[in-house]
């Protein structure tokens, strides 16, 4: 849900919150084709990897980070 209020905060007709429940999977498809489509962030984490519980570091840093860029070229705060 993290990052689905993440995505949100950036452009909020990105997704729906009130789409996202408990399961973490369903979540993190929904916000990682609403970042790829509203915010073109690429689909850098699998849905699969994160809820192994054992992604990789790296990739989740890159994947904010993308986040992070996208919040300031669109004047987020």
């Amino acid at each position: 849900k993290v990052f689905g209020a993440l995505v949100h905060s950036i452009d909020g007709s990105a997704i729906n919150l009130d789409s996202l429940n408990d399961d973490a999977a369903h979540n993190l498809g929904l916000v990682f084709d609403a970042a790829l489509e509203k915010l073109q962030i690429p689909k850098l984490l699998s849905v699969e990897e994160l809820t192994s519980g054992n992604p990789d570091e790296r990739s989740i840093v890159l994947y904010t980070t993308l986040l992070f860029h996208a919040a300031a070229a669109a004047g987020v705060k």
